[in-house]
Parts: C-alpha cells; structure tokens; sequence
C-alpha cells in the first residue's frame, strides 16, 4: 500500500526496503503477488450478450492505482502507442500474461481497438467481479469493493480516466457518451504556436497522439530527473531505469506535495489534440435484492458476495463540434473590400488610383517651388504688347506718319490689382474708324 500510498503508513523506509531485500522482492514482483489475480477477480464475462472467457480478453496492464484488469486497452509506452499491422504486431507488446491470442477464434478487444455496434445495456460489456472481502488485509481504501475505470484506448490511465467503485452485492451501470472535436483540413495551415494543438502524425515516431498520454510520460520524465527513478506503475521507457522503492518514497512525496512545480508549465509541450473524443459516464450503483431474477451472467452466482458492472454506450449519436478556419488574410482582405465597395462606392483599383493622384501632385508640386525664384525676375504678362482696344487712353502713334490700311493700334495695358491680358480686335468693338 505505502508502493501506491506513500503518505498512508508511518514505518521506517530503510527498515523495510531491508527485510524485502533480504526476500529477493523486487517492486514488480511484490506488487504482482499483492494484486488479486484476473482470474480470480474475474468471474463471468459477456460481450455483446455473448458469454466469453475472462482470462482470454482481459489482460493485466499497469496503472496509478497498481495492477488492473483492463480490456480493450492498447496503450504501450514502448511502440509509442502506434497502430500496427496485426502481421507486424509482436504478442509481448501487450505486456499480459492472461491472454490466449493464439486461438483460432476472434476476441474482442485483443489485437485492434474494439467498437461497439450498437447502445443499451444488451449491446456492451457485463462482468460479475468477486472481490473476496476476506482477503482484504492492506486496503488502500476505506471500503471493500472494486474501482472500475473509463478512458480512451488508447490512452495510459492515469490523466482524465473515469473512475466509479462498486461493492459486492451491488449492480453498477455506467452509461457512456461521447463528445468529439473535429478539426478541419484548413487548420494544417496556421502554425502550431496560434492552434495549439496537434493534429496525428505531426509528432515524429507516433501515428496518433494522445494529450493524456503526453502528460503521463511528462511527468514520468520529470520524476526520473529529480528523483533517478520511476515509480513501478508506469511502463518502461527505457532500459536500465531504476524503479523506485522504499528509500525514493520522500523524493516523490516532495514532487506530489509540490503544486508550484507543476504550474510552471513543466509540459508546456504537450498540447491538446485538434481531433479529440472524450467521454462522459453516468453512473446508477443499486443493490441487489434476492428476486427470482436469472440470466446468463447471474446465473449459479452468490449474489450477496458478487458484484456486477455493465459498460455500454447511452445512443447511438454523440454531440461533434468542428473546428475550422473563419476567415484567413486573403478572405479578410475580399470581406474588406466588398465593405468598402458597398458603402463608398469604391474598390481597391479606387484606393491605388487614389495613392497615384497624391503622389502625383507631390512630384508636380516639387519643380514648380524650384521655379518660382525665376519667375519673379520676369516682368507681369500684361506689361507686354497686346492687342487691345484703345478707348479713353493714350494711343501710340506709329513711327510712320503715313495712312495705314490696319486699322489695329498696339497700347501698353498695365493693371497692377488683376495682372490680366486682353486682347481684343478694334474692328469688332468700334465701328468707326480711329485716324492718326
């Protein structure tokens, strides 16, 4: 118990590491011959309506709470929890020793990650567990039942698993539902560091990731760097890793009492999953009254000192939301523009031709203020030679005193407030002649 719960028991650690020692007990071993034995646990199994063999589809698999029985559980540290062919699949992989995978006949949840066809309570999976109250003798709980855990297959179940306890003479049903987020296509294109999450095959060496079981080997990692050991249930990652034992056990306590150590984004890495089912249980724990009630799974049992558990799924639909690209630069550039083209009428050719006209008139506007120092040494145009009419003014005679057929006469015109020329035929204002 102090191996699962090390702040639990008061006893001297070196004392008893000791005494285990000198027995030749290793954590595996002693942990393997504390644990209830499937078969024994097990007492009928039904898949389906179907009655099948306990010891042929459930195995023994490592979790936070010791060994369990599991079933239609395919997480394995060591392949990195990839899906591989069933020709290239090696048996020891599944860690078991409680599996028959050399029969002919077909197991449900041994070599690929089951589905159920269908919901209702007739459509999953039922077990009558025996959990021999009398041989409770360190019980890491107050109480003398079984502890039943839902999570994903594919999942290590430590993070986010469902856990529900039934006691003998009790029937358990958890109703499972499922609720999925499915990330589109469109979502590849944004960087990972905006998304924050992972699509499948985007870790190297998995073919599907898992947050839960990204979390679970961060902090196995973690522990093995502080403490140069890991605790027994968790698979091994690598050869030659020490499990920890009696004198690690205030190593880890410091580690699990330390709630700073993990809100300092220790696994910042591992990120949520962009396609991702969880699930959600409803539980009905009722005891059992002695009733003329008979079935396959009941049937020859003490009910008094059995315990029933059905697992099934509630319907056939779950809920799904999707996650998609809105709108990108491009879109949001068009949805820019049809507003600035229904409201003011223009368009980006509008906003182009805009920018050349200012910067046109910049450029016209430089040479001209270049210009203007010479243009003030040049006497007003109307200081010069026009052709206007001559009324009420001075005439300038012409240099020849001799008639002249042109009846036009040249002035000076100055008019310093309006700087303006005008010229004028005298023919067409005066009709009589101006003689000199």
């Amino acid at each position: 118990m102090k191996l699962i719960r090390p702040d639990k028991i008061s006893i001297d650690n070196v004392t008893a590491w000791q005494v285990l020692d000198n027995l030749g007990m290793t954590v595996e071993k002693l942990m393997e011959q504390l644990m209830q034995p499937c078969s024994a646990l097990l007492v009928r199994c039904a898949w389906i309506g179907e009655i099948r063999d306990c010891n042929k589809i459930f195995k023994t698999v490592k979790s936070r709470e010791g060994f369990c029985c599991a079933f239609n559980s395919h997480y394995n540290l060591n392949v990195k929890h990839n899906e591989l062919d069933e020709e290239t699949r090696d048996p020891s992989d599944f860690n078991s020793t409680d599996y028959d995978i050399t029969s002919a006949d077909h197991l449900p949840g041994v070599r690929e990650i089951l589905k159920a066809p269908g919901s209702g309570r007739d459509v999953g999976l039922t077990v009558a567990l025996n959990v021999e109250r009398h041989m409770y003798k360190a019980t890491s709980r107050p109480y003398v039942g079984a502890s039943v855990m839902i999570h994903d297959p594919i999942d290590f179940p430590d993070i986010g698993a469902h856990m529900a306890s039934v006691l003998p003479g009790h029937v358990l049903t958890i109703s499972v539902a499922g609720t999925s987020v499915k990330s589109m296509e469109s979502l590849r294109n944004i960087p990972i560091e905006k998304r924050l999450c992972y699509f499948d095959k985007e870790i190297p060496g998995e073919t599907r990731y898992s947050y839960q079981s990204c979390i679970s080997e961060c902090k196995a990692k973690n522990i093995q760097r502080l403490c140069g050991c890991l605790p027994f249930y968790y698979p091994e990652m690598h050869k030659g890793i020490r499990t920890c034992f009696l004198p690690d056990l205030e190593c880890l306590l410091s580690i699990r009492r330390s709630s700073d150590y993990w809100k300092k984004g220790t696994c910042k890495k591992c990120l949520p999953q962009c396609t991702d089912m969880t699930y959600h249980i409803n539980i009905e724990d009722i005891k059992m009254d002695d009733v003329e009630f008979d079935s396959d799974i009941t049937r020859g049992l003490d009910k008094s000192n059995v315990s029933f558990v059905h697992v099934f799924f509630g319907d056939l639909s779950y809920v799904e939301y999707r996650k998609e690209s809105i709108i990108s630069w491009d879109s949001l550039l068009a949805s820019f523009g049809g507003i600035f083209g229904l409201c003011l009428g223009g368009s980006v050719m509008s906003v182009i031709e805009l920018i050349y006209l200012l910067a046109r008139q910049f450029f016209k506007r430089q040479p001209r203020e270049r210009q203007e120092p010479s243009r003030t040494s040049l006497p007003p145009a109307s200081e010069m030679f026009l052709s206007i009419p001559a009324e009420r003014r001075e005439v300038q005679k012409p240099r020849s005193h001799k008639k002249s057929d042109d009846k036009r006469v040249f002035v000076t015109w100055y008019q310093k407030a309006l700087h303006r020329r005008e010229t004028t035929n005298v023919g067409d204002v005066y009709r009589d002649p101006v003689e000199f």
